[in-house]
């Protein structure tokens, strides 16, 4: 059974978006968001190749 729950890419971008409304993470929006996007797309394909692996 797999009780594993996968997070997709348009969930952490909303995620992300809502960390950078919260004031004690305010150095969120000193960087424009588009480094931000590519870090998560990188962290989003490692966290899927490790835990879900790749065929």
């Amino acid at each position: 059974m797999n009780t594993k729950k996968k997070v997709g890419y348009k969930q952490n971008l909303s995620m992300l978006k809502n960390w950078k409304k919260q004031e004690y993470l305010d150095f969120l929006t000193k960087v424009i968001i588009i480094p931000l996007q590519q870090g998560l797309r990188h962290l989003q394909a490692t966290f899927t190749n490790f835990f879900w692996g790749t065929d």
